[in-house]
């Protein structure tokens, strides 16, 4: 039979019974709907909510602790060390392993007068995660926002700019805040090298890693960089660090200019033998010791300083720190001090969430109306000072600003982010050296999901556990995983009802045109052609029944968005949407209707070939 043919004969047969034509195709649709509908909820749960705590092919681990009267302890006796890392990095299927650090030190912080009309005051607690785990998130979030692509407004003051941008030359510009997660712009301040980090030593008032041959913690340096030995600042007054005896080699940043230099720092106008200068801080007055804790533009960049006698002293030589610094105080109470950038940091969007659903209603002030109205807000950081606990000895306390750069999920939940960097420095001043080389805990990156169950045995055996996000995650992961195919299975329970509908509904049907197939088949038709329509007719259904369930599946999704966002706003922790299609859901339910319609018609089509046309004709 002609394929013309065969199209024309089916379209007749189902213009003759629309009746059962659409109840074929509503079942259908019926099982094709909770399909598409239940696999968009479990792949929406499973990108915009799982993923948003650990992604798939990454697992968090963290040195394995028991509890024995209330004290914690370690059973393997063991630190997370910078050798256990490398153990982990070997691995089979892991591409990276990262350690990361929780702060051990007393801190507090304050800000948010420009947003809420007055300071908030807390307690600070850090984790310091590496750049390279953060920036491409960062990045990513950054993108969503297209804060570049901004008309640019004229301005006088940052204050005249939208959320996210800087006033520069008085035109509001967009700032790539993502690109400031970078450890290499956090200046660790010292005044020995017992403030430093194992393998630092103190150079110019900063902490820098020691190089050369004789020195067992000594490391390469960087590209950009020269092992020279420690000297005396020149020109620095008496109080500032001075040089050891036998002083220590460090990598100190080489530079043509003040674009080769990182953070604020500027290059020294006096060029080694190589034609090269050295990377220095700029010194800076604040007129008052109080405006070490402000955030007024004019006096928390002070101005620029030189040495002015030799007991000592420094002064004032007009400007300030330019761009986004501001001047850092060497110490609580001190006027003189460095340019210096403030700390980036990563909040997690929870606290945004938490923010606007209960606190801004609880205190009576406005919600914060996007998350990048926060990006670039700065507020101070008090380290080594607290409400609560035993504070550092006065002359090892620092205030210093920090300004947000992004969100991610992996920052803390209570606290914030910075580089790792910045949070093991904080923790060898404070803590000691040891503190500041040890890390609490491991982020894993496996080469594909299937790797993450063998890893998670080997660190097992070395004596780690899965940390507390990690196991939450996993745990909702498997819960949701469940629920995901409990659900599948309901859909495909519906579309097998409705194929053994079909079953029936083509049964009727076949057993009404007996007559016409018996004619058919006198004409010459063969069994294949016979078979073939009525296979055609039911397939036909299936994907109309597909199509229609498709529509309904969406159509549902959008309800319940609409519904979520009208109903569940103030409910914190909710993704942005609970419905992620993928490519592939748009095509599945045509091809499941099909596939069920024609299983379903199979038995009735077989039948309509074995009718014999001189018996059926004979009949009256």
């Amino acid at each position: 039979m002609k394929v013309r043919s065969l199209a024309s004969l089916v379209a007749t047969n189902l213009r003759s019974s629309p009746g059962s034509a659409a109840s074929a195709v509503l079942g259908v649709a019926l099982g094709a709907a909770f399909l598409t509908f239940f696999i968009g909820l479990g792949e929406g749960l499973r990108s915009r909510v799982l993923n948003r705590i650990l992604p798939a092919n990454q697992i968090e681990v963290e040195p394995r602790s028991v509890r024995v009267f209330g004290v914690a302890g370690s059973p393997t006796g063991g630190d997370l060390d910078p050798a256990r890392l490398r153990r982990l990095q070997g691995l089979p299927g892991v591409e990276r392993a990262l350690g990361k650090q929780r702060s051990a030190f007393p801190a507090r912080l304050w800000g948010g007068r420009h947003l809420i009309g007055y300071d908030l005051h807390t307690e600070a607690f850090f984790d310091g995660i590496p750049d390279a785990l953060l920036r491409p998130e960062l990045e990513a979030f950054e993108r969503s926002l297209d804060l570049g692509r901004r008309r640019r407004e004229r301005c006088d003051v940052d204050d005249d700019c939208p959320a996210g941008s800087l006033c520069a030359e008085g035109v509001c510009a967009a700032v790539r805040w993502a690109s400031r997660f970078d450890s290499r712009d956090v200046v660790l301040r010292c005044t020995a090298d017992e403030d430093c980090q194992r393998g630092e030593a103190c150079a110019d008032g900063r902490c820098s890693p020691r190089c050369g041959e004789d020195d067992p913690d000594a490391s390469p340096c960087r590209a950009g960089e020269r092992c020279l030995p420690v000297t005396d600042q020149e020109g620095a007054p008496a109080g500032d660090a001075k040089t050891p005896e036998d002083p220590p080699a460090v990598c100190r940043a080489r530079c043509r200019g003040d674009s080769d230099c990182h953070g604020a720092e500027s290059c020294d106008s006096k060029p080694g033998g190589d034609g090269l200068g050295l990377c220095r801080a700029v010194r800076c007055l604040l007129q008052r010791p109080e405006d070490a804790r402000s955030l007024e533009r004019g006096a928390m960049r002070g101005q620029l300083a030189v040495a002015c006698d030799a007991a000592g002293g420094w002064c004032g030589r007009g400007g300030g720190c330019t761009g986004l610094s501001y001047c850092a105080a060497d110490a609580p109470g001190a006027v003189s001090g460095r340019c210096e950038l403030p700390v980036p940091v990563v909040l997690n969007p929870l606290l945004l969430e938490v923010f606007n659903t209960d606190m801004a209603a609880s205190l009576g002030i406005a919600r914060v109306a996007a998350p990048e109205a926060l990006l670039g807000v700065r507020f101070h950081l008090a380290l080594g000072d607290s409400h609560f606990t035993a504070d550092a000895a006065r002359d090892r306390q620092m205030v210093r600003q920090a300004v947000v750069v992004g969100f991610s999920s992996k920052a803390p939940e209570l606290g914030v982010t910075a580089p790792l960097a910045a949070v093991a420095g904080w923790n060898a001043r404070f803590s000691g050296s040891a503190a500041g080389s040890r890390y609490d805990g491991a982020i894993i990156e496996t080469s594909s999901n299937e790797a993450v169950s063998a890893t998670i045995a080997e660190a097992e055996a070395m004596g780690l556990e899965l940390s507390r996000r990690s196991r939450t995650a996993r745990t909702f992961g498997t819960v949701v995983l469940l629920i995901y195919l409990a659900l599948v299975l309901l859909a495909l329970v519906v579309l097998a009802v409705s194929a053994l509908g079909i079953a029936h509904t083509f049964a009727i049907l076949v057993h009404e045109r007996r007559r016409e197939i018996a004619v058919l088949r006198a004409l010459g038709a063969t069994t294949r052609a016979i078979f073939g329509l009525v296979l055609v007719e039911a397939m036909l259904l299936g994907a109309a029944g597909g199509l229609l369930g498709l529509g309904l599946a969406h159509a549902a999704s959008l309800a319940v968005e609409a519904a979520a966002a009208r109903w569940l706003s103030e409910v914190p922790l909710l993704p942005d949407a609970f419905f992620e299609f993928p490519v592939w859901s748009y095509g599945l339910p045509i091809a499941v209707g099909v596939l069920f319609c024609a299983l379903g018609a199979a038995w009735p089509a077989r039948r309509a070939t074995r009718l014999d046309p001189a018996t059926v004709l004979s009949q009256p």
